[in-house]
């Protein structure tokens, strides 16, 4: 082979080399950038589902407040109980698309209030208290809400609020006590 076809040969692979490194790279970036893209369309139908769940939760918490505020006042409607039962199901469902597990806690700790709202004060208050009680629960978790909405940290959970859970899980453990103690009666 004579030096002129020999360069014609290193020419040719050179140049079939380079056009399939850069058939590669080309093939290489196009998937990265369609990953991108997917992730990023994942990632904003997460944020989607994230802010309707939030509203969802502050809608659902103004209506418990509402719910309490009607019982305070005594205008009380039939169905009241199912009323609080429906919003506290709706609101367990959204709390569990909260990504925050310091809210999520929160919101569970709340509806775990909400749901046993007679216990949130000592036995032998009234009616007032409790909702007094129920009042300040409710404000304290549209306050922590409201920080988080506007990425503040939540802030540290409120005397009340901490008291209402102490009694609420004092009852709810005494509950599952006699709960067990009566089946082991029957068995």
């Amino acid at each position: 082979m004579d030096s002129t076809t020999a360069a014609g040969w290193i020419g040719g692979l050179s140049g079939l080399g380079g056009a399939i490194v850069g058939a590669g790279s080309a093939a290489w970036a196009t998937w990265r950038q369609q990953r991108h893209e997917i992730d990023l369309v994942k990632a904003e139908r997460e944020a989607s589902r994230h802010d309707a769940a939030f509203e969802a939760i502050v809608q659902t918490v103004f209506e418990a407040k509402d719910l309490f505020r009607l019982r305070a006042s005594g205008k009380v409607e039939e169905n009241w109980k199912d009323q609080l039962s429906g919003a506290l199901d709706r609101l367990r469902l959204s709390t569990m698309r909260m990504t925050s597990a310091e809210l999520r806690t929160l919101l569970e700790d709340f509806t775990a209030m909400l749901t046993h709202w007679r216990f949130v004060v000592p036995p032998g208050f009234d009616d007032p208290e409790r909702l007094r009680t129920i009042r300040d629960v409710i404000d304290y978790t549209v306050q922590a809400l409201g920080a988080y909405d506007r990425q503040r940290q939540v802030p540290p959970r409120s005397e009340s609020f901490n008291e209402a859970k102490s009694w609420v899980d004092t009852a709810r453990e005494e509950s599952e006590a006699d709960e067990q103690r009566e089946r082991e009666n029957h068995a």
